[in-house]
Formats: structure tokens, C-alpha cells, sequence
């Protein structure tokens, strides 16, 4: 659209004749996300399944635009002050995340994310940890590259604000974010192994605390009863069942398991 251009134009002029601005690159980026997701909703719903299966031309034109986005919101957050974040600051790098998140698997997008990680200050990245966690199950295994490196920059550099998120993540029953989590806690671990040993013991504890053996079976009893008389899938009763049976093998801990034990071990 001409009003879409002249904005584009206009824009890329100041910050062409200010590059300090952060105003300049913010409104910039905003012009080239506000086409990505326009021309991916337009794709969705008008092209629908013609779209699958014949790629629209503009496909090219839609990363040329996502990997400029996110050249500009890089600059942008790299010209505010890491030290002190505002709501600015949030907005840009969630933006950013945004499109990492759903175009990180195009070769532009994931080289412009790799070259804008290396020059921004890891301390960007702290405020926005659970949500880059969430994103260690991604299918695109560029997407995940992009995660694992920038935890794995966060870990080393910020040790105490990623330990126990990841341990937490480690535990986690989608086996992608588990195996992700487990990967960065083991880069973390040099060095720093009885770091890691603390805060996988404060997060068992914190577990064990927030999810009684009572509740765990009944939610457990629940699920492999499911998987079983309604799903007939016998290994998934199994593998609902086998880690309580396991806690119960090690044995009561607690007055709250032993008191259990005592009223329903014989039975289960």
C-alpha cells in the first residue's frame, strides 16, 4: 500500500539521519512486523489451504521484511540502557521474540537472530526467561538452536537467574523441553556443579511440598485409567503408574508419605 510505503520511507530516513534513535528504529521495525503478520493473516484466511500447497510468491518478500524487523529491534534494544528496562525496552523484545518464535526457521531470519544475539548484552534477555524456556520444544530446529544458545549465553553469564528455571524445565514431560533444559544445565554445570546440586534439590523439595503423594496417585490413578479402558494404550498406564510406584519402592520421607503409606501402600 502507498501509505505503508511512504511510512517505510520516512522511517528508514530518520534513522538514516539519526541512527542513535531508539524512536527511529522502534518505529521502523514496527512498519516491517505489522506487514509480516498482515501478510501471514492474509495468507491464513483468504488463502487457506491453496496456500499450502502452492507457496505465495511474496513468501520472499515476507522474510526479507521479518529479517529487516528484526535488524531494527536489535538495534533498538541495543540503544536503551540494559541496566535500566522500560516498557519500551519489554515491547521491543517480545516483538522480537514474536518473530524469532514464528519465522526463526527461515535461513534469514535465523542468521539475523544469530548475528543480533552476539551484540546485545545478555542482561536483555533476563526479564523474558520463562517465555524463552517455554520455546526449548519448538519443532524447528532452528528455532531451538537459537533458544539453546541464547540460555546457554544467559547460563554462563547469569548463572543464579537460569538455574532454577532450567532445573524446572528439566523435569518437564515434553521430552524436547526436558532434553533442552537438561542440555544448557549441563553446560552450566562446569564450574558451577554444586549450584546445579542445590537447585535441583530446593526444586524437588518445592515439589514435594506443592503435590502431596495423595494427590500425585489420584491424578496418576486418573490418567492410567484413561490411557487403559478408554484408550487402550496399556504402556501409557504404565508409565502413569511406574514413577509412584517408584517413590513408594524409596519410601516415605515425610510424615504426610508415611501417614500415607500406612493407610494405602498395602492396597497400592
Amino acid at each position: 500500500a502507498a501509505g505503508e510505503a511512504s511510512l517505510l520511507e520516512h522511517f528508514r530516513r530518520a534513522a538514516e539521519l539519526d541512527p542513535a534513535s531508539c524512536a527511529a528504529w522502534h518505529n521502523l521495525a514496527m512498519v516491517h512486523f505489522d506487514h509480516v503478520r498482515c501478510t501471514c493473516w492474509r495468507s491464513e484466511d483468504e488463502l487457506g489451504e491453496h496456500h499450502r500447497h502452492h507457496p505465495d510468491p511474496g513468501a520472499t518478500d515476507t522474510e526479507e521484511r521479518v529479517v529487516a524487523a528484526l535488524e531494527c529491534l536489535f538495534r533498538c534494544i541495543s540503544l536503551r540502557p540494559s541496566s535500566s528496562p522500560t516498557g519500551h525496552t519489554q515491547q521491543d523484545i517480545l516483538t522480537l521474540l514474536t518473530l524469532a518464535f514464528e519465522h526463526g526457521e527461515t535461513e534469514g531470519a535465523a542468521a539475523a537472530l544469530s548475528r543480533g544475539l552476539a551484540d546485545t548484552p545478555a542482561e536483555t534477555w533476563l526479564a523474558v526467561v520463562p517465555q524463552v524456556i517455554a520455546r526449548l520444544g519448538s519443532e524447528s530446529e532452528r528455532v531451538r538452536t537459537f533458544v539453546l544458545s541464547l540460555l546457554s549465553t544467559l547460563a554462563e553469564r547469569h548463572p543464579q537467574g537460569l538455574v532454577y528455571p532450567l532445573t524446572v524445565a528439566a523435569t518437564s514431560p515434553l521430552r524436547a523441553q526436558a532434553t533442552g533444559a537438561a542440555h544448557v544445565l549441563a553446560h552450566l554445570r562446569r564450574g558451577r556443579d554444586v549450584l546445579v546440586e542445590q537447585a535441583q534439590l530446593v526444586a524437588a523439595e518445592l515439589v514435594r511440598a506443592s503435590c502431596l503423594w495423595s494427590e500425585a496417585w489420584i491424578d496418576g490413578l486418573e490418567t492410567a485409567s484413561k490411557a487403559f479402558y478408554t484408550e487402550g494404550d496399556d504402556a501409557g498406564c504404565v508409565r502413569a503408574l511406574l514413577p509412584l510406584h517408584e517413590a513408594l519402592e524409596r519410601g516415605a520421607q515425610t510424615p504426610a508419605e508415611g501417614a500415607f503409606v500406612r493407610e494405602f501402600g498395602g492396597a497400592l
